[in-house]
């Protein structure tokens, strides 16, 4: 199949929702499948196709229309070794768990051991979304 015959089907899969044709759930759950076929199909070949690339060295490669680049990694630090910095991060954890709790108190703060006031979080909450799970 080509690349654009799956547009076509994911398109017409959409039009069948909006006319009422299909249910949305039902429409929601092939592409869903479909999305984690296809994640499972690019982690298989991500490895070969970077060392495909690699082997260009720093020359431009198009390949279907397009630049095909190659990103290396980036570096990830950790500072839970670093004995200060754990210390700060406890003590900001304990800052966030008052903060939450001043959250749900109708004065919006809350007054810690050492007498100061710690304000309340602002809350926001993110979009609903559907969790699928084989039944």
């Amino acid at each position: 199949m080509k690349t654009e015959e799956y547009q076509a089907h994911f398109y017409q899969v959409v039009q069948k929702v909006e006319e009422g044709l299909v249910n949305p759930l039902d429409a929601f759950i092939e592409l869903r499948s479909i999305e984690s076929a296809l994640k499972d199909a690019i982690a298989s070949v991500t490895d070969a196709a970077c060392e495909e690339r690699r082997s260009y060295g720093k020359e431009e490669i198009v390949r279907q229309g397009s630049i095909v680049e190659l990103v290396e990694g980036s570096p990830r630090y950790s500072y839970k070794h670093i004995p200060q910095w754990a210390a700060l991060k406890e003590k900001m954890k304990g800052i966030e768990q008052m903060s939450k709790m001043a959250s749900s108190n109708l004065t919006g703060y809350v007054v810690d051991e050492n007498g100061e006031e710690v304000e309340a979080a602002e809350v926001t909450y993110t979009k609903p979304y559907i969790k699928l799970r084989s039944a």
